[in-house]
């Protein structure tokens, strides 16, 4: 699967909203400082994690708008077709941060390790309760 590697962190700094580009690997770094309060360390410099107010998929770079143009649902729709995995990207980076948090390895955090139970479709759950409920035994007759 093909996994996003845009994304942007905003913050605040001296009453100032500020928004930095920040890798896929900085991205899950980025989480774990905004959960925890610590202060995120990346390529560009530091960032207390208590200051940071949103990590999320950078949709304007992976589709090669400006960063100010505003996305309209036209465009979304180009998103889904042309840079699918941007749709799901954060979710998924929330869960693999959670996962190694509650698991005790945040030092997996920010690093290419793939983690099993995240990777499997969530559609095929779906597809097996469906073939479930099709053979399923009415007992009322």
């Amino acid at each position: 699967m093909k996994k996003a590697e845009y994304f942007i962190l905003e913050h605040y700094s001296n009453g100032k909203s500020n928004t930095v580009r920040i890798s896929r690997a900085e991205a899950e770094r980025a989480i774990y400082a905004q959960v925890t309060g610590r202060v995120f360390l990346g390529k560009d410099g530091s960032i207390a994690g208590n200051n940071i107010s949103s990590v999320k998929a950078d949709l304007h770079r992976a589709m090669g708008f400006n960063a100010d143009y505003r996305m309209n649902n036209e465009d979304y729709a180009f998103v889904k077709r042309d840079a699918p995995e941007y749709l799901g990207a954060m979710e998924y980076v929330n869960e693999k941060v959670k996962y190694l948090i509650e698991h005790k390895q945040e030092n997996l955090i920010g690093t290419d390790f793939v983690i099993p139970e995240l990777e499997k479709p969530k559609e095929l759950s779906k597809l097996s309760e469906g073939i479930a409920k099709k053979f399923q035994i009415d007992e009322r007759k």
